[in-house]
């Protein structure tokens, strides 16, 4: 967001910097076009701005949806209706007008046709009986008596010939000439053999032709300043404005006083007319319209029906079909405002309880009382805040425990030996690694006297903090037996019978396996005694030996014990691990085994910390990215010598 207000404020920076320059420059279009680009841009920001806010609410935005969809096609679908209305009944007008024009022309046409009978029988030529129709005969297309006025001395062929592809249709039939006044009249054209007869109407047509239709008809020179044409889709449109060379004669052909809506002359309407010629000339000299002026009456008497019933009939459907409408869009209406006002009210209930979570207040909940997918979602919710609620009080709960067991961790930790260093005549290295957080796996390396020395590895079945207690307990009552002198195998009978007492509270048999050594730096002598424990591993110039002892588990009923005593030379290294390092699996389930260890503890090492590593490593590779199952405890020991 921050990103784009910058880059907005750099677009502003440079077009009113751009201004700038045209100013400068004394370039004003650059000035204008830079401070308006800049002005445009930052209106829309703003409004896109505030159009956010102020739909922020999903109460708002549904209100504004519902504005768009319910409330704004209707206006502007009436707005629609009433143009198509206003189009429909101008295209009426223009048919009346276009009828009334035709009809009155023919009338003329019938009188002149006679008058030319007349002519045809009697050899002379007849006086029109239309005081306002000018008439001249022709024989053979030549003028025949005095004629009148603008009369040619050859018949205007034009009048009588007739262009089907022209744009205007009937009324392309229907000539306009300009007399010698350059005013507009209507001309009629006759011919019946040899003779025709061409007549020039010189009263008011346009009163004529108003009191005929009804309409208001004011007939002008279309100017080309009054046209705008627009081409769409292949069709060109032509739009015309409108003159009003008599405001006073039309309010008064339409009634001054309080007129209705009906009777106001609301419909305008442009009617293209056959251009204007001269009698003596066919080209066109100037564009015609017929301006058209109507009352809503007048177009009412031509469409609706004169049958009172017919036209009951249709208008009582139409309010049925009209109020059936209006019901249908007020219960929609209520509809919809119940529906904003329920989703707006769950949604902001549904917020307020969301930020009271947010806050970490868990208790918080919504009433329900909504039976759609609202209310489905509003017990979620609780649900949710509910199962929130358990998760905090569980982690809290589990915090305090792992505090608990981290103190418990500490504590095992200082019941193992804080280091194994080389001391007189032997060098020490051990690894410890735990699956748990507290493991059942122990070593300790105790003194018996100034010389002796004492090294246990134990494995307490189980995890956790029951087998660590297990393994406290071992190595409190180890440590005892251990500085009394006793030999192994008793030392392991009294463990053993703790052990069983122990599992007469404790369900599930929990046995221990050991390894108990005594070591004499001074000879070189190891005992070795074993309680089912894993093998130990001796290195004599680089050649491992795999001492496997047979015996029982501490607890287990039996005590069968093994021993194996053995001299070590300087150099020999002495090896004992728990079988979390013989079980450690890799992705397959194929476990790193005995085979194994022994290849990965053949070979020379100048220390024990060389051999301790090297076994690590090659269980590393073997697991791979799998986990411990099993607690690994290793101790190595090196022996130097008694004189070192």
């Amino acid at each position: 967001m921050r990103k784009r207000f910058l880059l907005l404020l750099a677009i502003l920076g440079f077009l009113v910097a751009l201004g700038v320059v045209g100013f400068v420059a004394g370039i004003e279009e650059l000035t204008g076009l830079s401070l308006l680009a800049a002005l445009l841009i930052a209106a829309i920001w703003l409004g896109t701005k505030l159009f956010k806010r102020l739909l922020w609410g999903v109460g708002r935005k549904l209100a504004f949806s519902y504005f768009l969809i319910g409330i704004l096609p209707i206006p502007m679908v009436a707005l629609l209706v009433g143009l198509w209305a206003y189009v429909l009944s101008g295209a009426l007008v223009g048919h009346l007008f276009r009828d009334t024009l035709a009809d009155f022309h023919r009338e003329l046409e019938e009188s002149v046709a006679m008058g030319l009978l007349r002519t045809g029988e009697g050899g002379a030529v007849p006086a029109s009986r239309n005081p306002d129709l000018d008439i001249a005969y022709y024989r053979n297309g030549t003028l025949e008596g005095p004629g009148f006025e603008e009369a040619p001395e050859r018949f205007p062929r034009w009048l009588v010939e007739t262009d089907p592809n022209d744009e205007i249709g009937e009324l392309a039939q229907i000539p306009f000439v300009l007399d010698s006044e350059s005013r507009i009249r209507l001309a009629v054209g006759v011919e019946s053999g040899d003779r025709a007869a061409l007549a020039l109407y010189r009263g008011d047509l346009e009163r004529e032709l108003r009191q005929r239709s009804g309409i208001w008809v004011q007939i002008e020179a279309l100017k080309p300043e009054d046209r705008v044409e627009i081409e769409m889709g292949g069709r060109r449109f032509v739009l015309r404005g409108t003159t009003d060379r008599d405001p006073e004669l039309r309010e008064e052909f339409f009634g001054t006083g309080n007129r209705r809506l009906w009777d106001e002359p609301i419909l305008y309407w442009v009617q293209s007319l056959a251009p204007a010629r001269t009698l003596s000339d066919p080209r066109p000299v100037e564009e015609l319209g017929a301006f058209l002026n109507a009352t809503v009456r007048t177009v009412d008497r031509q469409v609706v029906s004169s049958d009172a019933e017919i036209d009951t009939a249709a208008w009582g459907a139409l309010v049925a079909i009209g109020l059936l409408l209006l019901d249908i869009y007020v219960v929609a209406a209520i509809m919809a405002i119940f529906l904003i006002y329920g989703l707006s009210r769950a949604v902001n209930r549904l917020s307020k309880a969301t930020a009271a979570v947010q806050e970490g207040d868990f208790s918080a909940r919504i009433p329900v009382r909504r039976t759609d997918q609202l209310g489905q979602m509003q017990r979620d919710f609780n649900t949710m805040a509910a199962s929130l609620e358990e998760l905090v009080a569980a982690a809290a709960q589990k915090e305090s425990l792992e505090k608990e067991l981290e103190i418990a961790r500490e504590l095992q930790q200082n019941l193992l030996p804080a280091s194994l260093t080389t001391t007189e005549g032997v060098e020490l290295a051990s690894y410890f690694e735990p699956s748990a957080a507290i493991g059942g796996d122990y070593f300790d390396l105790l003194r018996l006297d100034e010389e002796r020395l004492a090294v246990v590895i134990a494995d307490v079945s189980g995890h956790g903090l029951s087998a660590g207690l297990r393994m406290a307990m071992l190595k409190a009552a180890l440590s005892m037996l251990v500085e009394q002198e006793l030999p192994p195998t008793e030392v392991f009978t009294r463990l053993s019978h703790m052990v069983r007492s122990e599992q007469s509270a404790a369900p599930g048999r929990p046995l221990v396996t050991a390894t108990l050594s005594l070591f004499d730096p001074r000879s070189g002598r190891l005992e070795i005694t074993n309680a089912a424990h894993a093998p130990t591993y001796c290195i004599h110039q680089g050649e491992v030996r795999e001492i496997m002892l047979p015996s029982s588990p501490l607890g287990a009923l039996g005590d069968r014990y093994g021993s194996e005593e053995l001299d070590l030379s300087p150099g020999d290294i002495v090896v004992w691990l728990s079988d979390g390092l013989i079980e450690a699996v890799d992705g397959e389930e194929e476990s790193f085994g005995y085979d194994r260890v022994v290849d990965a503890l053949q070979g020379r090492a100048a220390t024990a910390t060389e051999v301790r590593d090297r076994l690590l490593q090659s269980v590393s590779e073997h697991a791979g990215e799998m986990p411990a199952d099993d607690d690994r405890t290793l101790v190595v020991m090196r022996y130097i010598s008694g004189t070192d």
